[in-house]
């Protein structure tokens, strides 16, 4: 089950996906983004993002997409390990162009770039505490490999994450063809704020079996009051919120 939130920021609207979190305590990562919006009530109205956005994988835009009348933005997703391949240097090249191709043909963009399994290998090499599950997804890396993601709550993770968001939004915060980011961090395999959650799932008609997640999360300390603090910290503390600044909603 799933939630989707809207929270306007002015000329730029974050976008935030929603999910329950590893079928622990009820409630997980949904209670955050309540409270959340409960914070936010006073300085951001709620809004809803309109019109018909394309997926397309990184790279050249079809010229079907462009030119349809009935097609108004251009999704792009990408991982944080492509945007920042070190520490501290970054590279837009592959978000530019897209931009680029979509604002020539009047559509809008959304960007979402996913941690989670797309995590930098240098964000592990410098300490950050990791979890890891069975791939179980028709996308990425092979059915059966072992998937790693940072633990929400590590503070090196944390760190890292907020500098990337912070020249993030100092790159496309006043870039007028992007229309919304989405509010990302806590990710698994998707944009989407959802961790792994399976027990012993049988993948691939059986090809392997998967961890048991609930008991694994438990083991690197989840409680739903660290992931509620985790996200709250990327929104709340000037991550998003500071990096894509209130303006007059458009």
């Amino acid at each position: 089950m799933k939630r989707l939130f809207t929270l306007g920021t002015g000329t730029l609207n974050i976008l935030l996906f929603l999910g329950f979190a590893v079928g622990m305590p009820a409630g997980g990562v949904l209670i955050a983004a309540q409270s959340l919006a409960g914070t936010r009530s006073a300085s951001a109205t709620a809004v809803t993002i309109n019109g018909v956005y394309d997926l397309p994988n990184l790279g050249t835009i079809q010229s079907s997409i462009l030119t349809n009348p009935n097609i108004d933005g251009i999704a792009i997703r990408i991982g944080w390990n492509k945007l920042e391949p070190t520490d501290g240097a970054f590279n837009w090249t592959a978000v530019d162009s897209m931009i680029t191709q979509a604002s020539a043909h009047g559509k809008k963009v959304s960007i979402s770039v996913l941690a989670g399994s797309a995590s930098p290998q240098w964000l592990y090499s410098e300490g950050a505490h990791t979890y890891k599950w069975i791939w179980d997804r028709a996308w990425g890396p092979s059915l059966c490999t072992v998937a790693t993601m940072p633990v929400p709550w590590d503070p090196i993770f944390q760190e890292k994450w907020g500098n990337f968001i912070a020249a993030f939004g100092a790159k496309y915060n006043s870039n007028p063809a992007v229309s919304h980011v989405k509010l990302t961090g806590i990710n698994s395999d998707t944009a989407e704020t959802l961790l792994p959650i399976t027990v012993h799932e049988s993948i691939n008609g059986g090809q392997c079996m998967g961890y048991d997640d609930v008991a694994n999360w438990r083991a690197v300390g989840y409680t739903r009051v660290k992931v509620e603090n985790a996200f709250l910290q990327i929104t709340d503390e000037f991550e998003f919120y500071g990096a894509f600044p209130n303006r007059e909603s458009r």
